[in-house]
């Protein structure tokens, strides 16, 4: 069991919601969130969100729909200082909500034109529901358009919008607890919130009913707490990066870095009690026996006190991966990874036909092909190249410190005016970027009168 403890609280009215919140835009790198207005729910409709409800939430067509109109008329009303009764759903009791449109510019089948430009960029919406100020606790939910499902879009979100719900006020929610719930048979879904760092913690068992197959099925409920979460690695897992300007990033890798400072400590007093436990067990050993067995039993003693905190050093480097549901040794190889595998096998027309094999072999080579002369023309534009495990950056100014959290080293690197090598980006022009890593980062000044770019691919 969990055992979180706070401050004690001199008035409960310090655990109470505001009566006004200003719900701030949040940026991805594949979408952006903006506050959802009530306009956006025919766009839903338009997008065919609720395709299939009863398989992603359980909740058939009509219900799911009825509830996604009141969680957005609850966080306008929010938005503007009203109280729940007069958000026009009429519930006094009802717990605060906030909604957020999901947007993006995006040309994943190379048409030429916007994926969602028929629905103003929207793609589906992001909530944050049931948000109980006392008990600090939220639920998070997504909804996509059906042909926007798939693609990467609910991973590149949710981790920027839990970042804001644990981050402390007034930059964050300060939530202590984030959770979803999740039909069993959708295991899709499943699969992204473990790999969020989500982790099952109850089951209701038959709580939902699958009108499919006619029977009941059970619910799964997962959660994470704000000491479990890990915002760098819950995007580090797909590739992605914080983007620092987001709302609650700071306050969360701060967070994070004292959480990482208190495990040190600990166990290094953990180690230093094991150590006097050792030392007296050595001197009652050098008082009862010879001395020169005592002196063979400590040299003994020491050997296997050094062998042990050599493991447990070792232990202690791989702790943070081992403990992450999506650690390393889980992960995808960079061919397979999901990012260079987006909005393949998808071919949006007017009858939705999948692509062929030799379809898709044309539709990479194209824009493989002409990423590389976009590549070759911006290149002279740029003094630095950067090249991360995951990525590949060119960038005009480079900010590297090497930091450290305990024993641990890590680099934080932060470029201005780059631009990022990834085939499935519409925009490649990057303001800034931060990347924060335990891997190796090479960084390379480039030699703009000895470029020799040719023309075309070999």
């Amino acid at each position: 069991m969990s055992v979180s403890s706070e401050p004690p609280l001199v008035q409960s009215e310090l655990r109470q919601l505001p009566a006004q919140l200003f719900i701030p835009p949040i940026r991805g790198e594949m979408v952006h969130l903006r506050p959802a207005s009530v306009e956006d729910l025919s766009r839903l409709d338009e997008l065919e969100a609720f395709y299939n409800a009863s398989g992603i939430t359980g909740k058939d067509v009509h219900s799911e729909r009825a509830i996604v109109q009141t969680w957005v008329k609850r966080s306008v009303a929010w938005s503007k200082g009203l109280a729940p009764s007069d958000s026009g759903v009429g519930d006094p009791e009802a717990r605060r909500t906030i909604a957020w449109s999901i947007l993006t510019d995006a040309d994943h089948d190379a048409d030429g034109q916007i994926d969602a430009a028929n629905t103003d960029n929207v793609i589906g919406m992001i909530f944050l529901i049931d948000i109980d100020g006392w008990a600090r606790s939220a639920r998070i939910q997504v909804i996509l358009g059906k042909d926007y499902r798939g693609r990467g879009y609910s991973r590149d979100a949710m981790p920027r919008v839990m970042t804001y719900g644990f981050a402390s006020t007034p930059a964050g929610l300060g939530l202590h607890r984030i959770w979803v719930s999740v039909p069993e048979k959708n295991t899709r879904s499943l699969s992204v919130y473990q790999s969020l760092g989500f982790v099952p913690s109850g089951t209701a068992r038959d709580g939902l009913w699958d009108a499919e197959v006619g029977k009941y099925q059970d619910l799964i409920v997962m959660d994470t707490l704000a000491d479990e979460y890990d915002p760098i690695r819950s995007l580090d897992a797909f590739g992605m990066h914080m983007i620092e300007d987001n709302p609650g990033v700071q306050e969360a890798l701060s967070a994070r870095e004292h959480s990482i400072a208190i495990k040190q400590k600990t166990k290094r007093e953990n180690a230093a009690g094991t150590e006097d436990h050792d030392d007296n067990r050595a001197a009652k050993s050098d008082f009862d026996g010879s001395k020169a067995h005592d002196a063979e039993s400590h040299f003994e003693s020491v050997q296997s006190e050094i062998t042990s905190e050599t493991q447990e050093a070792q232990d202690d480097s791989k702790s943070d991966v081992s403990n992450w549901p999506f650690s390393s040794e889980d992960r995808k190889g960079s061919k397979d990874a999901w990012w260079r595998t987006l909005g393949r096998s998808r071919k949006r027309g007017s009858e939705g036909e999948i692509m062929s094999a030799e379809d898709l072999d044309n539709y990479e080579t194209d824009a493989e092909l002409a990423l590389y002369k976009e590549y070759r023309d911006v290149i002279k534009l740029f003094t630095y190249v950067v090249e991360t495990e995951r990525r590949f950056y060119l960038a005009n100014k480079v900010d590297f410190n090497v930091r450290s959290a305990g024993q641990d080293v890590y680099f934080d690197v932060q470029l201005t005016d780059a631009w990022v090598w990834d085939v499935y980006r519409s925009s490649r022009f990057v303001k800034n970027v931060r990347i924060v890593t335990f891997k190796d980062v090479n960084v390379e000044e480039v030699q703009k009168t000895d470029i020799d770019i040719p023309d075309a691919l070999p």
